[in-house]
């Protein structure tokens, strides 16, 4: 059984992500920035406290697992820079402990040669651009740092995240992106994703069905 590490695990779609690795039947460590009463550690899942721009706080939950997810997103209060600093301490412990797989959700503000763009998705980015500039440089940079890592990486991208709904996807390298992403669908895809080589190296974009 692998044991996935999986940072932002306190978030709306991390506890998505948690459910499914669960029905998956993988073992989970969650690192989460404030433990709650109802996070209870378990045979299958272990809870790590702390900041992901913190290494050694980083370095213990990564150490024996196999597989990392990462699903952070900014909040009111937050680094600017959260993403890429937490990524860069996470691919350093991922180095320490000899593990290679890692997923990462981000927007389509990260953009790669040939995207498709819709009217929507286009208005979106503008959105974003014009109030929170600084969310979308540092979704850019934590791609490309994972880009030079030399690790199996893939970066799921999706437009704007919301609600539930069914579990059928479509990925595809450029689109282009569904409206809205299902947070259950999302983790669903991610979870999916562990064992693929497919997507490996790439990153691919939730895509209307």
């Amino acid at each position: 059984m692998k044991t996935v590490c999986v940072f932002g695990a306190d978030g709306r779609t991390g506890r998505h992500v948690l459910s499914e690795l669960k029905l998956k039947g993988y073992s989970v460590q969650a690192f989460v920035y404030h433990r709650t009463a109802d996070m209870v550690d378990e045979k299958e899942r272990k809870y790590f406290e702390g900041d992901i721009m913190n290494y050694s706080h980083v370095q213990k939950a990564v150490e024996g697992s196999d597989v990392v997810i990462t699903v952070v997103g900014h909040g009111d209060k937050t680094h600017p820079y959260m993403q890429t600093i937490g990524t860069k301490n996470i691919i350093k412990a991922m180095r320490s402990c000899g593990i290679r797989r890692v997923i990462s959700l981000t927007g389509t503000g990260v953009v790669e040669k040939g995207d498709v763009h819709t009217f929507c998705d286009t208005l979106s980015k503008w959105a974003v651009m014009m109030f929170d500039k600084k969310r979308v440089v540092d979704g850019v940079r934590h791609a490309q740092v994972l880009k030079d890592s030399g690790l199996d990486w893939t970066i799921v991208r999706v437009s704007k995240l919301g609600g539930e709904g069914d579990l059928k996807f479509r990925l595809t390298e450029h689109g282009p992106a569904e409206v809205v992403s299902h947070r259950n669908r999302v983790a669903h895809v991610l979870v999916s994703l562990i064992d693929s080589q497919y997507w490996i190296g790439k990153s691919p974009i939730m895509t209307r069905r």
